[in-house]
């Protein structure tokens, strides 16, 4: 979509690369035929890890823990920072309330000012380990009608001021982050990226925010499809005149401002404003004087998943889990117990939820490898199901578990979402744990074993069912590596 193919080396920044190879690649090429030798920056979704992924925020929610919050941010930044990162998209503070939304296992849950103390706590470890922060996403987006993805939220100012915009507020104006993103939401029936009064008024005027303001993937050529604007040049200076400095992903503001300069539809200072917060932001990371910014190959390898790495995960994964039922006090488990392991995650490596950046499932360790770890291989391991939602009973896998159960005492059946099923465009109607891995629990208890249920999760589940046939139930969200 570029109007002319040199313009992409005048590119603002980059999104979304593999490596500090690819990083430079891309730096070297810009600067080389930029008209202006201006660097690129490369932001990226650091949400809960960078190489070592900890536990979705939702669960470090969990935690109501800063300090590790803050921990895991700052290693997240500094494997991040070393790779030729320079900017997060985090923290995500959005309030959430409905389940169904599949971004909720992006923000650490449900109460403002738990949201508030936590997002802080991002934004000073993500600073220690050298990223730039990016409040998101303002605002209301967490409100959207029915837990659906992109719906409009509706909802009254008492509301709003008093719960939805509490987390942005405390974040912008204790921590001073130094971006904020807005967001997709049509709120009370007017586009973010259309709203004067709240980027404005609130955000700038009020609030004292004097960063970069970024729009969503996209979202500002969807003032189209809201119905808000008719042309791209209408989406253009919409955004440009709410004071939006970067246009994520899209190609209106390069192809239309200049034109709507030359037609007096707008100021050249609403440009000189953006540039200069945005040459500011390159500043601070330090690109006019070292294009990488500290970055190379040798800080990329040594400063991913290292023993100290994976120790903050894994204390972060251990204080995020939440024991919902202990009858007779099962657990802990005894060392010697006799084990069956099983349910469609006893084996999957995939435990890191949405949003990972250069997540690989080679370096995860399963549940089976991590009892292995503990106590060798004196348990007995088959797995069951397929963890689809719409899965069919297999009787006769479940008639195999069983049958292999005769001689156990404790079944372990790690059983709910698989991590596909929660992040961007994941809603779900249903929140009830799926018939075929109730009827794997409920045969197994059946046969007078003690069911221990351990549930992975992207949001809150529905367990009514499972809690009938359960001795025990661990919810343990999505723990990463």
């Amino acid at each position: 979509n570029f109007p002319r193919p040199e313009d992409r080396y005048n590119i603002c920044s980059v999104l979304n690369f593999s490596s500090f190879e690819k990083a430079k690649q891309v730096s070297d090429i810009c600067l080389k035929n930029s008209t202006a030798k201006i660097p690129v920056i490369n932001m990226m979704d650091v949400i809960h890890g960078y190489k070592t992924i900890y536990p979705i925020p939702l669960g470090l929610g969990a935690t109501f823990d800063k300090d590790i919050v803050e921990e895991c941010s700052m290693m997240a930044a500094t494997e991040a920072r070393a790779n030729g990162v320079h900017v997060t998209f985090a923290p995500m503070v959005d309030l959430v309330r409905d389940a169904r939304w599949g971004r909720c296992m992006e923000s650490t849950g449900e109460d403002s000012l738990l949201n508030s103390i936590l997002g802080c706590a991002q934004i000073r470890g993500f600073r220690k380990g050298g990223l730039l922060t990016c409040v998101k996403h303002f605002a209301a987006y967490g409100a959207v009608e029915s837990g659906r993805e992109y719906r409009e939220a509706d909802m009254s100012e008492y509301t709003l001021n008093n719960f939805y915009m509490r987390s942005y507020k405390e974040c912008i104006e204790k921590e001073k982050p130094d971006l904020v993103m807005s967001s997709y939401t049509v709120l009370n029936g007017k586009p973010m990226n259309a709203n004067h009064q709240l980027l404005v008024e609130v955000l700038r005027k009020k609030w004292g925010f004097k960063g970069v303001l970024i729009s969503d993937y996209s979202a500002i050529a969807e003032l189209k499809a809201h119905g808000y604007a008719s042309t791209d040049e209408e989406c253009a200076e919409t955004a440009i005149k709410n004071e939006i400095d970067i246009e994520m992903v899209g190609t209106e503001y390069l192809r239309t401002l200049p034109k709507l300069l030359d037609q007096k539809k707008i100021r050249c200072d609403l440009i000189d404003k953006a540039v200069f917060r945005i040459l500011k932001m390159k500043d601070k990371v330090g690109l006019f004087e070292d294009r990488y910014s500290g970055a190379s190959e040798e800080n990329a390898q040594h400063s991913v998943l290292t023993q100290y790495n994976r120790a903050v995960a894994k204390k972060a994964a251990e204080q995020s889990f939440v024991l919902l039922k202990n009858e007779d006090k099962i657990l802990p488990l005894n060392r010697s117990a006799k084990i069956l392991l099983t349910g469609h995650m006893a084996e999957e490596k995939d435990l890191t939820g949405g949003w990972w950046c250069v997540f690989s499932k080679n370096d995860t360790v399963s549940i089976k490898e991590g009892i292995e770890n503990l106590i060798g291989e004196s348990f007995k391991c088959i797995p069951c199901g397929s963890g689809e939602l719409r899965e069919t009973t297999n009787h006769e896998k479940i008639n195999e578990v069983v049958a292999a159960a005769k001689d156990t005492e404790i079944a372990i059946v790690c059983i709910g979402e698989k991590s596909r099923m929660c992040g961007e465009s994941c809603s779900r109607a249903d929140l009830n744990i799926p018939t075929a891995q109730i009827e794997l629990v409920k045969a197994l208890r059946n046969q007078n074993k003690k069911v221990i249920a351990v549930v992975f999760g992207g949001r809150p589940l529905v367990l009514t069912e499972l809690e009938k046939y359960s001795h025990a139930i661990l919810y343990v969200w999505f723990p990463g590596t």
